[in-house]
């Protein structure tokens, strides 16, 4: 179904394996990106699987979702210290080929994120791989990034790149991973993580985000 034809709003249940269901809101997003999507941020609380269903055109979608304990989640959350890599630049590729597999390369490759976490100015750092992106994600919302996150923006941008040597083995099953997807344990792409002036993580947008949802997290770097 087209994005124009969706509703602004959808209405998610929330259904916990005890105790009464929960109905909130989630919001359509899909400027600037092939798919469109509801969002919704939720703090569950407590762990357990929770049933997420929707009604659309008179059809009932539902999912299950499995809510872990803190101490159980490996990527990095908001609150916590961003992981210092050494990420390839333009000056040094670091056995990475090629650091960019847009087309034409992204100018965020001038600094390691390891220093922009050092230099005082708060940081976005974008994983994805345009050519071999799991998704079609991964080159429009580095082409969000690059809109909304100009040079002289006063922060630092970094991206990086997923696989170290897929143009070189032809697949990517045989490729090794870059130093930045096994720091930060990622199984999937995109992911983008806004970082403050001190280094802390304050928010983070994965698989999909759109050019409004991209903006509202710049903003809490930028105030």
């Amino acid at each position: 179904m087209p994005a124009e034809e969706l509703p602004g709003t959808m209405e998610l249940v929330l259904r916990p394996e005890q105790g009464a269901p929960l109905t909130l809101p989630a919001t359509l997003h899909g400027a600037g990106v092939p798919t469109a999507y509801y969002s919704l941020r939720h703090t569950f609380e407590a762990p357990g699987t929770y049933s997420v269903s929707a009604t659309l055109e008179g059809q009932e979608l539902q999912r299950l979702v499995r809510v872990v304990p803190p101490e159980e989640v490996t990527l990095v959350q908001p609150g916590e210290r961003a992981i210092p890599v050494a990420t390839p630049t333009t000056a040094d590729a670091r056995g990475v080929d090629p650091i960019c597999t847009r087309e034409p390369a992204c100018p965020f490759h001038e600094i390691t994120l390891a220093d922009a976490l050092a230099n005082g100015k708060p940081t976005v750092f974008l994983v994805s791989t345009p050519l071999f992106c799991q998704t079609a994600a991964c080159g429009p919302v580095l082409d969000l990034l690059i809109d909304a996150a100009p040079q002289g923006s006063g922060m630092n941008v970094v991206h990086a790149e997923v696989y170290a040597d897929a143009v070189a083995t032809g697949n990517v099953m045989r490729s090794q991973l870059t130093e930045a997807v096994s720091a930060y344990q990622l199984t999937f792409e995109p992911s983008l993580l806004a970082i403050d002036a001190a280094g802390l993580v304050v928010d983070r947008l994965d698989f999909l985000y759109d050019a409004s949802e991209l903006q509202m997290t710049l903003q809490k770097l930028t105030g």
